[in-house]
């Protein structure tokens, strides 16, 4: 499923984006390769969940980071490499838990850009090529011993999970991004409000889905998969720009649709009720408010 994009081969759920490949779950990217859930990022390879992010590689969980390699959970961070939980540094090299730093090699200040290149060419050694296996372990056993911040949220409030970002009264959520009112929900992100969903992921800009995933721009839908632009959607598989139908797949442009034939709008509410009372007798229809 694509969405106004443009070059972009072997990507799914991927949309108003250029130039990326094989990428899955983003957004308002440009330039991203072997890459899942980017979000208005461009130019960066091999990353998971970063946002507003560019020139990065091998990075998750950041935020506003530029020209940075190896990073988990920072923000605002640039011209770093194997760095955990800072925030607005630049030149930091193996460091944990730093803010408004620069020229920092395992959290040591440097003199400068002379101290601090020679510092990082010691600990990369091999002729200056880097091993980033044994880097990596070796920020890890740095870090083991020093504070780390067990909930991440910015502009966020009253939310219960992790990884929260404008969002407000979510309970058990993770990686969310503008949502309101929901819970049970992860990797759920949007360009605008999304509210009152439930047991959702891998999608967003919705209002009132439940058992949702890659449901993306819709309203009331239950039980769906890959649907886009749809409202009043039940047990549906990959339909777009569709309204009032129940176990479909591969539609668009459809309404009042059962097993993808169509019927007249009374007969439609008619049979759909019908159906799901016979799933609930059997105890295979539970939805949210049943």
């Amino acid at each position: 499923m694509q969405v106004e994009v443009e070059n972009c081969e072997y990507t799914d759920f991927v949309g108003n984006s250029k130039d990326c490949y094989y990428c899955f779950d983003g957004g308002g990217c440009e330039g991203i390769s072997y890459s899942d859930w980017i979000a208005f990022s461009r130019d960066s390879c091999d990353c998971s969940h970063l946002m507003k992010c560019e020139l990065c590689y091998e990075c998750l969980d950041c935020d506003g980071c530029f020209n940075c390699d190896f990073l988990q959970d920072c923000s605002g961070v640039k011209d770093s490499r194997f760095c955990l939980d800072c925030k607005d540094c630049s030149d930091c090299f193996m460091c944990c838990g730093l803010r408004h730093k620069r020229f920092f090699v395992l959290n040591e200040e440097c003199a400068g850009r002379e101290e601090y290149d020679a510092k990082v060419e010691e600990l990369v050694g091999d002729g200056g090529v880097m091993d980033q296996e044994r880097l990596w372990d070796k920020l890890l056993e740095f870090s083991a011993d020093k504070p780390r911040i067990a909930f991440h949220s910015n502009h966020s409030e009253n939310c219960v999970g992790d990884y929260f970002f404008a969002s407000a009264n979510v309970y058990y959520g993770f990686g969310v991004i503008k949502e309101e009112d929901s819970m049970y929900v992860y990797d759920w992100g949007s360009r605008g409000p999304s509210n009152d969903n439930c047991d959702c992921c891998l999608g967003g800009d919705s209002e009132l889905c439940y058992e949702g995933m890659y449901v993306g721009h819709s309203y009331n839908c239950n039980f769906c998969y890959k649907c886009r632009d749809c409202s009043d959607l039940e047990f549906c598989v990959q339909c777009v720009q569709c309204q009032d139908c129940f176990g479909c797949a591969y539609l668009k442009h459809k309404q009042y649709y059962i097993l993808n034939k169509q019927y007249k709008k009374a007969e439609y509410f008619e049979k759909v009720a019908e159906l799901k009372k016979g799933l609930k007798e059997e105890g295979k229809y539970r939805a949210l408010w049943a």
